[in-house]
């Protein structure tokens, strides 16, 4: 039997695993293009395991919420989402009426509400198939970092040292390569069943879909295995946690479609609730596909449906029933499946600070506010670079218990979202002789978590890496930029980049490389205040952040420092800056230009109004100061005079050298 050795084992080529590799690919492609000639790149290795025989093809996730277009901008591929996907602009409330239909009874257009409410983010809210998302990831992964998804490979056996600190590669995983045989009989690929968790529990052993032969196996030694691996999760069972929750003992259809109806809001989002017949929700998709999400009954606690009842003909004329007197004919299937709703969560989402687990491995819902997706892919993005920076020796291992309270808290939200909305959405509508679902109380809450369900909403508590509200800890002066939640993400503004002259969106200049970022709002550079405030900034950012860069390495190799002048730009005397603020990159010493900007004017879009956006005042006796972790979160906001104390929180994250 072969050996080898990883840094991290991704278990699962889902979105939440390939996103991990994304990651990982990116911050591997910064170092590697930072090398000097003759010297070895610093690259973190990894592999992604799967036992399928091929990515998803078509159907699954679809929803691509606002802040995960966002994430997808700092890895260079918000444009391939933007490009295939389908914007959704509105919500449309249909609820039953007697009087629709020339009495005979039907559905009435209720209210509308725009889908992603202005000032959300840059980016809006895009219905694209995760065949395509996953494309994307598996295209970034090989072209930035040459490495493969290894399909049709699966875990077989773990173990793992008591003493994680005695040994550099604690864990060990028996893998095993198949060659295809022949599928055990999922021939229709316009069927998801397989997948449904109508017919198997989630925490049932895990089936393989391949039979194989000419099978291999391979010894792997890892310093941290991540499971990506689905609700049926093959890793979360070896360190011995299970999904724990329960069933509102509903089951609904899915399915991915072109239709042919009169329904005239089609190409919207459409919330239906019917007299008697359930609830749909359609969603526009890519191509002139819709996606379908139609109740189809109720089942008793612990009742299993036959799969040979589970029909794309059934699914289908439950939904004629449902949008009557509307017509409704499907001139194309792409894909279809069913599921029970359902909430579940694991107690922890690591063991020791080595295995970890993500996405439908540690919690499961209904996919009604499309966040299965986005909160999957969010989980890896919270804990790779994390991962990264400790192998790299530049934080410190106490970093990844963050991990686990900072996203066991967000899929908890999640959960309690789900089961209110799903309640909503599959409970009969009350009339006058009948109690049942409070259809304004459904609009009210769909607009209260507006917001949250852009993933914009999203905030972390107080940490080692997040100084929310620890004021005496570390002198966090939060008021100076009232615009900026710490703990949260750092929110998109238009500046203008001194360098080139164009209008840049600050956010998108927080790339995913693993770098944190300390971005200095210092004022207005023509006064002369604020010119002797920056020369003594500059003199002590030198000294933080030289404090935590390895030897050797550029400046800004672990800390990025941009800045943004209340100044037009032409004002700002770039030469004459501290040179903290535009520092030489290897490996031909090329001064780094693109890192101050300007709130000014842009030749294009007007005034980029950067500090208003923010809530800073510019003409305050001291400037502001913002610290972002590499995954674009807030950690604290200080005054710059008290630039040292920001050096309290960073102590205990980052290895001093």
């Amino acid at each position: 039997m072969s050996e080898s050795k990883t840094d991290i084992l991704i278990v699962g080529a889902g979105p939440a695993g390939l996103f991990l590799a994304a990651q990982l690919a990116k911050i591997n492609a910064f170092h590697a293009s930072r090398t000097r000639p003759g010297q070895p790149a610093k690259r973190i290795d990894y592999r992604i395991v799967d036992k399928a025989e091929h990515k998803v093809l078509v159907g699954h996730a679809d929803g691509f919420q606002c802040r995960t277009v966002e994430v997808f901008q700092s890895l260079g591929i918000a444009h391939r989402v933007v490009h295939e996907g389908c914007e959704v602009a509105e919500v449309v409330f249909y609820n039953p009426d007697p009087e629709e239909n020339g009495g005979k009874g039907g559905l009435k257009e209720t209210q509308r509400v725009v889908d992603t409410a202005p000032g959300t983010s840059f980016f809006r809210h895009y219905l694209l198939g995760q065949a395509r998302v996953e494309q994307f990831l598996i295209d970034l992964v090989r072209e930035e970092d040459g490495v493969h998804v290894e399909q049709l490979t699966e875990p077989t056996s773990f173990d793992m040292a008591q003493d994680t600190s005695a040994t550099e590669y604690p864990i060990t995983v028996t893998l095993r390569h198949i060659t295809p045989k022949l599928t055990n009989g999922l021939e229709d690929p316009k069927s998801g069943l397989y997948r449904s968790n109508l017919f198997a529990p989630a925490n049932e052993e895990p089936k393989t879909s391949m039979n194989g032969v000419d099978a291999s196996e391979e010894t792997v030694r890892a310093r941290y295995m991540v499971g990506c691996d689905g609700a049926r999760s093959w890793v979360r069972k070896q360190i011995g946690l299970e999904l724990k929750g329960d069933s509102a003992n509903t089951y609904w259809g899915v399915v991915d479609a072109i239709p042919i109806t009169d329904l005239p809001t089609i190409r919207l989002k459409n919330v239906i609730h019917s007299a008697d017949s359930g609830s749909i929700l359609t969603v526009p998709r890519e191509r002139g596909y819709v996606r379908f999400y139609v109740q189809l009954g109720r089942l008793e606690p612990g009742q299993r449906v036959n799969r040979a009842e589970v029909t794309i003909e059934k699914i289908i004329e439950k939904a004629q029933k449902i949008v009557e007197p509307y017509k409704l004919e499907c001139a194309d299937v792409e894909w279809y499946t069913c599921y029970e709703i359902g909430q579940r969560l694991c107690d922890t989402f690591e063991k020791q600070e080595r295995v970890f687990i993500a996405g439908d491995a540690c919690h499961t819902h209904s996919p009604k506010a499309g966040q299965g997706m986005n909160t999957s892919m969010m989980d890896t993005y919270n804990l790779g670079w994390k991962l990264a920076s400790v192998i790299h020796g530049t934080a410190n291992p106490s970093v990844l218990s963050t991990y686990n309270p900072e996203r066991h808290a967000v899929a908890n939200d999640l959960i309690e979202f789900d089961r209110k909305i799903a309640g909503l959405f599959s409970g009969k509508p009350a009339t006058r002789e009948e109690a049942g679902v409070s259809l304004d109380e459904f609009h009210a809450l769909w607009k209260k978590m507006g917001k949250w369900t852009t993933g914009t909403a999203i905030e972390y508590s107080d940490s080692s890496i997040v100084a929310k509200t620890k004021q005496q800890t570390y002198g966090i002066r939060p008021e100076l930029a009232s615009g900026i939640l710490i703990g949260s993400h750092f929110e998109n503004h238009p500046a203008i980049c001194c360098g080139t002259a164009q209008d840049i969106q600050l956010q998108h200049q927080l790339i995913s490389d693993g770098r944190w970022r300390i971005i200095l709002f210092p004022g207005d550079i023509r006064q002369s205040d604020v010119q002797e405030r920056l020369q003594r900034l500059g003199d002590k950012l030198d000294q933080v952040v030289r404090r935590y860069t390895p030897a050797g390495e550029d400046i800004d190799s672990v800390i990025q420092v941009l800045s943004v002048f209340a100044t037009p730009r032409l004002d700002v005397e770039k030469q004459k800056l501290p040179s903290i603020l535009k520092p030489q990159k290897s490996p031909y010493g090329v001064t780094a230009w693109d890192t101050v900007f300007a709130d000014d004017k842009s030749h294009h879009t007007g005034d980029s109004n950067t500090y208003v956006g923010y809530g800073i005042d510019a003409s305050a006796d001291v400037g502001c100061v913002v610290l972002v972790r590499p995954d674009q979160y807030v950690a604290g906001v200080w005054a710059d005079a008290d630039i040292e104390r920001f050096r309290d929180l960073l102590d205990h994250v980052l290895v001093k050298w």
